[in-house]
């Protein structure tokens, strides 16, 4: 009696041995946490390890010499004003003339640059359209800017020689060049100090240079003739029949 319930007692109560083999995880279980494991110690070394790869703001990382890095969209303390071109013509280089020399406030340079700019701009726009080549060569690297333009002038100038250009984008073009160009006058007399009779031959001259760009568009750009669409270019499609069609009797029947 005594042996039974001994062996009973030491069947019912395991060893630590067989209670420390029996939590343990399967094999596959240690290879999935192994496996995550190494996963998370690459990842935050990745991290750790590119994170001086950006440089830092210099007001962490400080100034050499101190001097810093420069950013490239600092306003130039000088403008400098642009030679004239070959395309300048005398109107235009006139009005230039009457403000060369004279002391200005700080927007003044900035006014006859940009004065400059579409002067020499349209120009240009007239000696591609009075040239016997036909070809957009003086407009075409002339900038685009968005107070002066519809489009880039090259564009215009190309749309006029395939006088593809209705004349109301035409006036629409001419008004905001010559809408621009009256506000840079009122400017560049405020800036350099013009007279009044220096002011209104400015614009005066300013107003005739105008007209005679429109009046060149004009002739260059618009259809001289009402284009008649019945008239088939050599790319266009035209009726074709072949010679056995002339055999064929009429049809009478329904369709």
């Amino acid at each position: 009696m005594y042996a039974t319930s001994t062996g009973l007692s030491a069947q019912a109560k395991p060893t630590f041995w067989q209670q420390a083999t029996q939590n343990m995880p399967s094999a596959e279980s240690l290879a999935i946490v192994i496996l995550v494991g190494i996963i998370v110690y690459y990842t935050a070394n990745l991290f750790y390890s590119k994170q001086y790869t950006v440089p830092l703001p210099s007001y962490k990382s400080g100034f050499v010499n101190g001097s810093g890095l420069k950013e490239g969209f600092m306003i130039p303390p000088k403008t400098e004003i642009p030679s004239p071109s070959n395309c300048l013509t005398q109107d235009a280089t006139s009005m230039l003339a009457m403000v060369a020399g004279r002391s200005s406030t700080d927007e003044g340079p900035r006014d006859l640059l940009e004065f400059t700019q579409l002067l020499n701009k349209l120009c240009c726009f007239r000696k591609d359209l009075t040239s016997k080549t036909f070809t957009v060569d003086y407009t075409l690297r002339q900038p685009f800017v968005t107070s002066h333009d519809i489009e880039p002038i090259s564009e215009t100038t190309g749309r006029c020689f395939a006088k593809t250009i209705p004349p109301r984008d035409l006036d629409i073009a001419m008004d905001k060049w010559m809408i621009r160009g009256s506000f840079l006058i009122q400017r560049l007399c405020t800036s350099y100090g013009l007279t009044d009779q220096e002011a209104s031959q400015l614009e005066k001259t300013f107003q005739t240079f105008g007209r005679g760009i429109y009046d060149v568009a004009r002739t260059g750009c618009l259809q001289t003739a009402p284009l008649d669409v019945t008239q088939r270019g050599p790319r266009d499609p035209h009726p074709f029949s072949v010679r056995s069609d002339s055999t064929l009797g009429q049809f009478n029947g329904y369709y």
